[in-house]
């Protein structure tokens, strides 16, 4: 058998490279471009909304009488020509099947189909965005240029998502617009270019108009489910007609010169000599043990090290704490409390147009900020709140149905709902 093995692969080698003639490049070549042809040419699913090569779609006849539970609740017309509608497959054959689809309204999945989705919404900026929220999940930064350019992904920049982790919420916005609402705390601009940003190179993207925000309230009080409650603040809409608020243009970055250092990715692999950033470099050799490694995460807002990083005393002091577990309580939080004293210190130097907040504990005077845990203090898991996305993002979901929670006939993964939203053919 191995004798008779070896001489079919030694004659494989004496025809390899195998001729490969003009004709059948030509037909190669064909190939490919009718199949990319075939899949740049896209139809839109008319019962989950995204979109399918025109290969893959299939077809029904609107009197079919499989689509009467569809056109109940509503299917989406972007898919609808000239009396016939488009599916994709997994929809299709879900629908011939008599079973809900998955993604479809039947299954609170796709439930606003773009001819209903309300005028009052539409061109929001994201600021108002914000006005408008229940909530607060993400922050966002966001790098602008010059050239004034009012579509929503051609601000000539970056925009991009900070972690926020979760502290103490306060009480919920049953107020909006909430006087307390601060945006600098959601929303950090940088500003690309040697000349100063204009209120016209801003307003695109960071200005508030009264009435469409008015508008949008009362709309959302009417027909979204979570803004039944809501009290419209009347005497804060005594803003200006419109306005760019001062707590963002009062802290916006100016950077001369581009920001060739500007990156993405994941976060490295901590290995030896595989440093994540220069925070971790310059760590490496203090932590001797696996498990008392430390990860910074994978980005920083101090975008142009504009700032002391003082994360390497906390780092020093934190690392004593793993080496020395049966230190003196007093004399660890003694270091904590002089590093948290020196942060405090720096910001204040920075700038003077921001107001330090003091916590003081046990009715003592202090110039740092405490943090206390306990073990059975449980960390907030943002995923298991069913409103997380929609009270976050009404733009997105305006009536509050259609969330990652909803109760649902044909369960939908969050890892599900996620790959539908990106694919969507609305874009939003």
């Amino acid at each position: 058998m191995l004798v008779e093995e070896f001489d079919r692969h030694q004659l494989a080698c004496e025809q390899f490279p195998p001729s490969i003639s003009p004709a059948i490049i030509r037909s190669a070549v064909k190939s490919f471009t009718d199949s990319l042809q075939s899949h740049c040419e896209r139809l839109i699913c008319s019962c989950c909304g995204i979109f399918t090569s025109s290969s893959d779609t299939m077809i029904l006849d609107d009197d079919n009488n499989c689509l009467d539970e569809l056109k109940r609740v509503g299917l989406d017309k972007c898919g609808y020509n000239n009396g016939t509608w488009s599916f994709c497959k997994p929809c299709h054959a879900d629908i011939l099947r008599s079973k809900i689809p998955k993604f479809s309204a039947l299954n609170s999945v796709n439930v606003l189909m773009c001819d209903d989705y309300p005028t009052v919404l539409k061109d929001l900026t994201l600021i108002e965005e914000c006005v408008l929220a229940r909530r607060h999940p993400v922050g966002s930064i966001l790098k602008l240029r010059p050239g004034n350019r009012r579509g929503p992904s051609n601000y000539y920049a970056l925009r991009g998502h900070i972690i926020v982790f979760p502290q103490n919420p306060g009480s919920l916005l049953r107020i909006l617009p909430s006087p307390s609402l601060k945006f600098q705390d959601i929303i950090k601009v940088f500003w690309v270019g040697k000349i100063q940003p204009s209120s016209n190179d801003l307003k695109p993207f960071l200005q508030i108009r009264k009435h469409q925000v008015l508008m949008a309230l009362l709309w959302l009080v009417d027909h979204n489910r979570h803004y039944h409650d809501l009290t419209i603040n009347h005497s804060l809409l005594s803003w200006p007609a419109e306005f760019i608020p001062e707590q963002i243009s009062a802290n916006i970055t100016c950077i001369d010169e581009s920001d060739h250092t500007e990156r993405e990715g994941y976060v490295a692999d901590l290995e030896t000599g595989n440093f994540e950033n220069d925070l971790q470099a310059t760590s490496d050799g203090i932590c001797t043990d696996d498990d008392s490694t430390f990860s910074s995460g994978s980005l920083s807002t101090d975008i142009n090290g504009e700032r002391i990083n003082w994360d390497l005393h906390l780092l020093n002091t934190l690392t004593s704490v793993l080496e020395n577990p049966n230190r003196d309580s007093d004399t660890i939080a003694s270091h904590v409390e002089s590093d948290c004293e020196d942060i405090h210190d720096d910001a204040d130097d920075e700038s003077n147009n921001i107001q330090g907040q003091h916590i003081h504990h046990s009715g003592e005077s202090s110039n740092y900020i405490r943090y206390g845990f306990t073990n059975s203090t449980p960390l907030s898991n943002s995923w298991e709140d069913p409103q997380y996305f929609t009270t976050a993002f009404p733009t997105l979901f305006p009536t509050g149905l259609g969330g990652h929670l909803d109760e649902r006939s044909v369960k939908v993964s969050l890892e599900a709902f996620g790959k539908w939203a990106l694919s969507h053919h609305n874009r939003r």
